[in-house]
């Protein structure tokens, strides 16, 4: 429309980020009155990702009591709640000393069994998730404990998550034999038992 001298007219526009990175914003003005443009260049704004991680680890069945010997399956999945895609997105297990990982399997990036990092990559935005299934054997008894963290190229700090730690329970199995070095005997005469006890289990019997 038109301006009258020394007045102005204002607009306000709102916008909604979609992506990050640099928001430049320009506008031209121009009028039948002006030959050239008057273009007038706003402050750039810097548009952040918006990468909001969760974890998740469950134990398989949901025990909480095991053998030495027996195997538990934790599942790890993580989700990018955010608006932006997470890069970068690792997972660090710190796994219990009294179990070693027998099996891992995913279709999401790749497990590195000797640093004990899931390398995922990239999870998309608003929902996108990726899966672990990690199986390991109990070597020892006592109170399995099992973390994870979850960090991404976006994110500024970790997000760590405990799994429900499992009781390891000393698997012991006795067997005890007697034995006479005779078959017969008169009175008088002595006769000698040896007797042995066996541990065919995988932990350590104590107090025998």
């Amino acid at each position: 429309g038109s301006i009258e001298s020394t007045k102005s007219k204002t607009l306000r526009l709102t916008v909604k980020v979609i992506s990050n990175g640099t928001v430049a914003n320009a506008v031209v003005a121009n009028s039948t009155e002006n030959v050239t443009d008057v273009p007038a260049n706003s402050t750039n704004v810097t548009a952040n990702p918006d990468v909001r991680l969760n974890i998740t680890k469950v134990v398989e069945g949901n025990i909480d009591s095991v053998y030495v010997g027996d195997s538990i399956v934790y599942v790890i999945t993580v989700t990018n709640n955010g608006n932006s895609t997470a890069t970068g997105v690792n997972v660090t297990e710190k796994l219990s000393d009294l179990v070693v990982v027998t099996k891992a399997e995913t279709d999401d990036g790749e497990w590195n069994n000797v640093s004990k990092v899931w390398e995922i990559g990239s999870v998309a935005a608003k929902g996108g998730s990726a899966t672990l299934t990690l199986t390991v054997r109990v070597i020892g008894d006592g109170n399995i404990t099992n973390a994870v963290v979850v960090k991404a190229k976006e994110n500024d700090t970790d997000v760590e998550k405990n799994a429900t730690n499992v009781t390891a329970n000393p698997d012991v199995k006795l067997n005890i034999t007697k034995k006479a070095n005779v078959t017969e005997a008169v009175v008088g005469d002595l006769i000698e038992y040896t007797i042995t006890v066996d541990n065919n289990g995988l932990s350590d019997a104590s107090d025998v």
